[in-house]
C-alpha cells in the first residue's frame, strides 16, 4: 500500500510539472514566465537525462567524456530553445541562435576529437560517438518540448501528445493483463505483449481522434488518427531502446529520482523518441 502510495504521488508531481512547464505562460499571461519556467525545468529534465545517460554507458563497460558531453549538450540546448522562440521579438536574435546551433553541431566532432587528444583512452572514437549520441538522444528532445512549451500554436500539442503516451501505456497494459499471450521482443522487454501494442494502438488512435480536436489544433480527423498511430508506434519503440540501453547496463532503472517510477529516461523514454517525429509531422500538417 505504501508503495502504491508513494509511485501514485511521484506520479502526479510528475503530471503537475509538465502541465505546469506547458501552461504556466497562459495561466499567468506573462511572457517572462511563459520562457523561463519551461526552460528551467525541461533544462533540469535534460541534465539529469544525461547524467542518467552518462552512468548506463559506464556501467556497460563503455567510457564517456562527460564533461565535454555536459558542455555541448548545454550549448545545444541553449541554441535550440533560442532558434525556436520569438521571446525576444528579434530577428536578430533568432539569426545568432540559428548560427549558434550550426555552429555548435558543425564543431562538436572536430573539438571532441581534439579534446581526446588529452585523455588515455584506448577507444576515443568510440568514447566520442557515445557522448555526442546521448546529446542527440536526450538533450535534443528535451530543447524541442521546451519550444512546443513555449509556442502557443504547439503547447497543446504537446500536452496532447504527453496524454496519448499515457493512454497508449495504459492502454497496452491493460490489454496486456487481459490478453497478452505472445512476447513482442523478449530480449529488450519481457513483459510486453503483441495483444497489449495493439489494445494501446487502438486506444491511442481512438483518444487522438476524440480528444485531440478540443486542443484547437487544425488537423483534420485523419492527420489525428496518423499522430496517434506515430505516438503508439515510436513510443513503443522509444520505451524498447531505453529498455536495450538499460539492459546493457544491467540496470533495472534509469535512475531513481521518481519513486515507483526510476529516472528521467524511464518518464520519457516514449517521448524522447516521438517528439523528432511530432515535430516533423506538425511542419507538415501545419504549414
Amino acid at each position: 500500500m505504501k508503495k502504491v502510495l508513494i509511485r501514485s504521488m511521484s506520479g502526479a508531481v510528475y503530471i503537475g510539472l509538465i502541465v505546469t512547464a506547458i501552461y504556466i505562460g497562459q495561466w499567468t499571461n506573462n511572457t517572462h514566465v511563459s520562457f523561463i519556467v519551461p526552460t528551467v525545468l525541461f533544462g533540469v529534465m535534460a541534465a539529469i537525462g544525461l547524467f542518467e545517460y552518462f552512468r548506463c554507458i559506464e556501467k556497460s563497460g563503455s567510457n564517456v567524456n562527460k564533461p565535454f558531453g555536459y558542455m555541448v549538450g548545454c550549448l545545444t540546448y541553449l541554441a535550440i530553445v533560442f532558434t525556436f522562440t520569438s521571446y525576444f521579438n528579434s530577428s536578430t536574435v533568432t539569426s545568432t541562435a540559428i548560427t549558434s546551433l550550426l555552429m555548435v553541431l558543425l564543431l562538436s566532432t572536430p573539438v571532441g576529437l581534439f579534446w581526446q587528444l588529452f585523455k588515455h583512452d584506448r577507444l576515443p572514437f568510440a568514447t566520442l560517438a557515445l557522448t555526442l549520441a546521448g546529446v542527440l538522444y536526450v538533450v535534443l528532445p528535451f530543447s524541442l518540448m521546451k519550444s512546443f512549451a513555449f509556442i502557443t500554436e504547439y503547447s497543446g500539442l504537446l500536452m496532447m501528445t504527453f496524454i496519448l503516451v499515457w493512454v497508449n501505456d495504459t492502454g497496452a497494459y491493460l490489454s496486456g493483463m487481459a490478453l497478452g499471450r505472445h512476447k513482442l521482443w523478449q530480449r529488450h522487454s519481457p513483459g510486453k505483449t503483441w495483444e497489449g501494442c495493439l489494445g494501446g494502438l487502438v486506444l491511442c488512435i481512438a483518444a487522438a481522434i476524440i480528444v485531440g480536436p478540443l486542443f484547437n489544433i487544425p488537423y483534420t480527423w485523419l492527420q489525428w488518427a496518423a499522430t496517434g498511430l506515430m505516438v503508439s508506434v515510436v513510443g513503443t519503440l522509444g520505451d524498447l531502446a531505453e529498455s536495450m540501453l538499460k539492459r546493457s547496463a544491467g540496470m533495472k532503472d534509469s535512475g531513481n529520482i521518481m519513486p515507483g517510477h526510476g529516472g528521467i529516461l524511464d518518464r520519457f523514454d516514449s517521448m524522447l523518441a516521438i517528439i523528432p517525429f511530432q515535430l516533423i509531422m506538425s511542419l507538415l500538417f501545419l504549414v
